[in-house]
């Protein structure tokens, strides 16, 4: 859809030939007006959100144990999270989070397993667009076991109903709401 444009898009002087992206395409635009993204994280590209209009606040969980225990807890029962019920996940309001807002011109590198939720400041009063330029993480990167991710896919990957159960919360998060609902229906329940 952007073909045209593509080369209006230009790149970085400090990433001249990076590896191509395992999951995403390599470059995705957004374009947006109220908007919040959801809690998600990347299980194997990295990414510069670049934007290059309006202003968004991000919200990031760096991938200890302590955070991805916690937001495996919450996301395995809730279909949206936000800022989930305090009584029922305690542990949610001792995360420590890094919160940044990404102007028009910024770049916010966001590294794989690291957990984000997305929403735009000024409430939908004016429309944005935002690139994500995204390309593969080393191996040493995706298979490092001392990552929480790493561990929580070997764990769920040791029978055929974990390995469903795996897919069923990794669509939940890793794939683009258009796309949930085809992909959840043909994973076998």
């Amino acid at each position: 859809m952007f073909a045209k444009v593509e080369a209006d898009v230009g790149g970085f002087p400090f990433l001249r030939n990076p590896p191509p992206p395992l999951i995403y395409t390599k470059k995705r635009a957004f374009l947006f007006g109220r908007s919040y993204t959801d809690w998600y994280f990347h299980p194997s590209d990295e990414t510069l959100m670049c934007q290059i209009g309006g202003s968004k606040r991000v919200a990031l969980l760096a991938p200890d144990q302590r955070n991805w225990d916690t937001m495996l807890d919450v996301v395995s029962h809730e279909r949206f999270v936000g800022v989930p019920d305090s009584k029922r996940f305690p542990e949610f309001r001792k995360l420590r989070f890094r919160s940044v807002i990404v102007d028009h011109g910024d770049a916010l590198y966001i590294p794989p397993y690291w957990w984000h939720a997305v929403e735009s400041v000024d409430g939908g009063a004016s429309w944005g667009a935002t690139i994500a330029w995204c390309w593969g993480s080393p191996m040493h990167i995706l298979l490092d076991p001392r990552f929480p991710a790493r561990q929580f896919y070997l764990k769920n990957l040791e029978s055929p109903a974990s390995r469903f159960r795996f897919l069923r919360l990794s669509a939940k998060h890793w794939f683009p709401a258009y796309l949930r609902g085809r992909v959840m229906e043909a994973i076998p329940s």
